[in-house]
């Protein structure tokens, strides 16, 4: 038997040391054990009889505080003692052989590169890391070009924390925003833009105003940036239209004063390290916003955003320009135009957020889902209960996984009781389409599957 991540140490039994003196104070140990055939299970006390092999053992460790159960552990019928990662420092677990002779706990040996890019004639990048936050680590190459440094790390715990610096004129500048997380199992090579002398938030453009010929008006815009995109020029976003503009960013202009709080939603996410950056276009709505946002209008609307704002994008915005990064993201209304949008240009758009979305109001959306070749986009869709377009979205959801969408992978569809139809529900799970779209781990999944 074989797992990852756990330790395989062959020939030994375990026994119970003296807890690490960093924890709680223990007042008892108890084990537990037997061959897992027999449903009379043993149990003794002693912190310093060994634990025979064949046996599964739940061994408990009990303090002042609470009861805490560390394990299970399993002697497998090949006599290989699997302990999880950590658990004997944590716990004070050791092993001895059959005679009783105190053995060292097999550890993994972890290895990750780093790709620490930032602009090239600024300073020497280092890193520093929390297995000695003192020390400067040095790349082990450096790009022709001078913008990317590698890094390798080496480890015997799962994570580290690091932070890329900046020597420049013999001072060391720590990177802005809280500590890099790095899972050390991971494959890729993991790569970080860095800024060192920006403010830790995004910035908001003033309003763009781009001429629609094919709507016969103007475009109203507003851009949100994140932290370090004028700093940082080696960087480059993905990109998500949002509808509804007018509610995302400020509650001064938005419907009843209620906006989705973009900003503050990305700041948390970003301090979790659980999403990468995204450039936000706000397409502001008009009057005509019923009209746009369903058929026939969302016809001449999508076509308008495609072959008049996307070019500008391209041109004037930091994008990866790959349709994967590119996406379409509204509420009610928005939700209905998003998801028209990403079905009718896959070749211009990798996916859609559509919350409470008015499916079937004035669209044939499911209908064309259902009867028309698939596409290779990703939706996210929810809705509340009750009244809130739950049994549509619904409908369209089920309508997808028809047509071979895997639920978790490239489309995912979330129901929240009582969530009201309005901008403070939507701006309260704004942060879970982030995480499907731009999550750390949702990308490494894609990246894999790929």
């Amino acid at each position: 038997m074989s797992t990852s991540g756990t330790d395989h140490t062959n020939g030994t039994s375990a026994k119970m040391s003296k807890p690490n003196p960093g924890l709680t104070e223990w007042i008892n140990v108890s084990v537990v054990y037997g061959p897992p055939e027999v449903e009379k299970k043993r149990t003794k006390t002693s912190p310093t009889e060994p634990i025979p092999r064949g046996s599964f053992c739940l061994i408990r460790l009990v303090n002042k505080l609470d009861d805490r159960v560390a394990g299970p552990l399993l002697v497998d019928r090949d006599e290989k003692l699997m302990i999880p990662l950590g658990f004997s420092d944590r716990f004070g677990l050791t092993l001895c052989d059959s005679s009783g002779k105190m053995t060292q706990t097999k550890k993994n040996n972890f290895k990750r590169t780093v790709r620490i890019c930032y602009p090239a004639g600024t300073g020497t990048l280092v890193i520093r890391t929390d297995l000695d936050w003192g020390r400067d680590m040095n790349p082990v190459a450096v790009s022709s070009d001078g913008n990317t440094a590698t890094f390798e790390i080496e480890a015997q715990q799962r994570f580290v924390h690091f932070k890329p610096c900046l020597i420049k004129n013999g001072n060391l500048h720590w990177a802005v925003g809280p500590d890099n997380l790095l899972i050390m199992a991971g494959k890729d090579a993991r790569s970080v833009y860095p800024y060192f002398f920006s403010d830790s938030r995004g910035r908001f453009s003033p309003i763009v105003q781009i001429e629609s010929a094919i709507l016969g008006r103007h475009h109203r815009l507003r851009i949100y940036l994140p932290p370090g995109y004028d700093e940082n020029t080696t960087a480059r976003y993905p990109l998500a239209y949002m509808q509804d503009g007018q509610n995302l960013f400020f509650p001064q202009e938005a419907f009843r004063h209620e906006h989705w709080e973009i900003d503050e939603t990305s700041q948390v996410l970003r301090a979790m390290r659980a999403i990468e950056d995204l450039i936000i276009v706000g397409v502001y709505s008009n009057e005509r916003r019923e009209e746009e946002y369903t058929k026939p209008g969302y016809e001449a609307y999508a076509r308008s955003i495609v072959e008049e704002l996307v070019p500008a994008e391209q041109l004037f915005l930091r994008t990866t320009k790959s349709p994967v990064d590119r996406s379409m993201w509204g509420s009610s209304l928005g939700g209905v135009v998003s998801f028209y949008s990403a079905w009718e240009y896959p070749g211009v758009f990798g996916g859609a957020v559509c919350m409470s979305s008015t499916f079937s109001y004035k669209d044939d959306l499911i209908e064309r889902v259902l009867s028309e070749p698939t596409r290779d986009v990703r939706f996210y869709l929810d809705s509340g209960w009750p009244n809130d377009n739950y049994e549509v979205t619904t409908e369209m959801a089920l309508a997808l996984v028809s047509r071979g969408w895997r639920y978790g992978c490239d489309f995912i569809n979330l129901v929240f009781p009582h969530a009201a139809h309005d901008e403070k529900a939507w701006g309260m799970r704004l942060h879970l389409p982030m995480q499907f779209f731009t999550g750390v781990v949702a990308r490494a999944s894609r990246a894999m599957i790929s």
